[in-house]
């Protein structure tokens, strides 16, 4: 998986470096925006805490390629309202430069659901990142940028 430079993400630091922010936050309301016949769902994340990066404001919207009946292994599955995630975010732009107010999940991949344990699950189906984090071992590796 690939950023918009070209950037490998397939391991947390990658995913740490390519980021412009790393936040805790709990999935809102989404609605569905198409360019062309491709589907994007934009999902209203409450921001809990900011582990690294610039604080985005107390909400971001999260830009994430597919909607219900169209999604892919290789992406984070759409965030769910009331769930809590771990994500790294960058913005989304559609051309150079140009902010839309919105993020996208760096690499398609890097997100995190929270399980009951307190540590957070892939929630991408195919990937390489860790499937499991702590909070120490995301501090850890944001602490070394």
């Amino acid at each position: 998986m690939t950023v918009a430079d070209g950037q490998e993400v397939d391991t947390l630091r990658a995913a740490n470096e390519a980021a412009t922010v790393v936040l805790h936050g709990v999935a809102g309301s989404s609605h569905v925006e198409s360019i062309g016949d491709v589907p994007f769902t934009v999902t209203t994340v409450s921001v809990t805490d900011v582990v690294s990066g610039d604080e985005p404001g107390p909400t971001v919207d999260v830009r994430q390629f597919g909607d219900a009946n169209n999604t892919s292994d290789e992406l984070a599955s759409l965030l769910q309202a009331g769930k809590d995630y771990l994500l790294y975010l960058q913005p989304f732009e559609l051309e150079p430069g140009e902010s839309t107010g919105q993020y996208v999940i760096v690499g398609g991949n890097a997100a995190w659901e929270q399980a009951p344990d307190g540590r957070y699950k892939i929630a991408t189906q195919e990937s390489e990142l860790p499937t499991t984090l702590t909070d120490k071992e995301v501090q850890a590796t944001s602490s070394d940028q």
